[in-house]
């Protein structure tokens, strides 16, 4: 009857062990799905904003949207200045007026 109980509470300590080891494994999987879904909560997400300009625009709308740029960049986003151009215009005084600004 000793050698009974004594294999009895082998085989439980060895189901144990792989039941302890299975319950082991689960807890790192958990653990590294909750690390991974504050990493993602703490991603910040960069947008590009697009601004467009024409060769002929006004001065008061260059400064409007040079406005806007800046804000946009004090935001962390990137910013696309897209310059619209006719085949008899030339882009030299936006160019100067984009860097001054």
């Amino acid at each position: 009857m000793s050698d009974r109980i004594g294999n009895d509470s082998k085989t439980f300590i060895k189901e144990g062990g792989a039941v302890a080891k299975a319950k082991e494994e689960r807890l790192k999987r958990e653990a590294l799905a909750k690390a991974e879904k504050e990493a993602k909560k703490k991603q910040k997400v960069v947008e590009v904003k697009g601004m467009q300009l024409s060769m002929n625009i006004a001065d008061n709308d260059m400064q409007f949207k040079a406005k806007n740029v800046r804000k946009f960049l004090a935001n962390g986003d990137k910013v696309k200045v897209y310059i619209e151009s006719n085949a008899r215009h030339f882009g030299i005084a936006i160019d100067e007026t984009i860097i001054e600004q």
